[in-house]
């Protein structure tokens, strides 16, 4: 997946603008076009128009492979989805991207981050195993964008759906993101970094409004706030204790306790382990 455009401002600046995602197509191998009437089950999700489509009752299936759950008994030609478990985005972005794949394998499908994880949900939900290629693929892209250039408003729009099913590991991102963007922030290199920026550059001023403004919305979210704290603390304990194992850190300490001679003998010991 590549976004389109100039790269943008870190994730936590950038508060506008919505980052287009190209979904390589998914190139299903059992996918055949046919020039046969096609006979599809009518998907539909409640207070949503009906979903059609243009694949053929298999292309569906391998695509949905739990649909046979949802078919309605006394009409097989209709799939009634639940309504709090999928989202109609979801599903109709899944089906024109797979049509699109069928009819040409080098289409690019665009879909916002949010979009692409409804993609993602929807396909989990309908049968597709979550550590699988398909899945596995969206996934990774997921992680790309959430842990690279993503404004607040695209952060929103993802933890909307953090109550859909299967969308657990994505919440997790972005729990991970926000804390690792606190943490920066609050690093002394960081301030230190931001004075000097500020003293040389006019109108910086409105990057520390805007940071201000992410880390009031998560204020504002007492479950999500709550998360990033937690993942605050456990990625300063194992900064702390990357520190404290250290080679230097254990040299320093040897310095301090012995004489020039055994240290340096520990050192020398100290390298043959771990190059061996």
């Amino acid at each position: 997946m590549e976004t389109s455009g100039p790269p943008k401002k870190d994730a936590l600046n950038a508060i506008t603008g919505a980052p287009q995602v190209l979904l390589t197509p998914p190139s299903p191998i059992h996918a055949q076009t046919t020039n046969l009437r096609i006979v599809s089950p009518i998907l539909h999700i409640p207070d949503h128009p009906p979903i059609t489509t243009t694949l053929t009752r298999t292309q569906l299936t391998i695509l949905f492979p739990t649909l046979h759950i949802f078919i309605l008994p006394s009409h097989p030609s209709i799939a009634l989805l639940p309504a709090n478990s999928i989202t109609y985005t979801g599903v109709s972005n899944a089906l024109k991207w797979y049509e699109a794949d069928v009819k040409d394998s080098s289409t690019l499908f665009i879909s916002t981050i949010d979009g692409t994880v409804e993609i993602y949900q929807a396909l989990a939900f309908m049968g597709n195993n979550v550590k699988g290629d398909l899945l596995g693929y969206l996934f990774s892209q997921i992680e790309k964008e959430i842990g690279g250039s993503v404004c607040l408003d695209d952060i929103k729009d993802v933890w909307k759906l953090r109550s859909l099913p299967f969308t657990e590991g994505v919440m997790r991102l972005v729990v991970r993101r926000l804390a690792r963007a606190l943490l920066a922030r609050n690093s002394p290199k960081v301030q230190g970094d931001l004075t000097k920026r500020l003293d040389a550059e006019g109108g910086f001023e409105q990057v520390i409004e805007d940071e201000e403004r992410v880390w009031d919305w998560v204020k504002s979210e007492p479950y999500l706030a709550g998360q990033v704290v937690r993942v605050m603390g456990r990625m300063e304990k194992e900064r702390k204790r990357a520190v404290r194992t250290s080679p230097a850190k254990r040299v320093r300490r040897m310095v301090r306790k012995r004489s020039a001679v055994n240290c340096f003998e520990s050192v020398l010991q100290t390298v043959e382990e771990e190059t061996y």
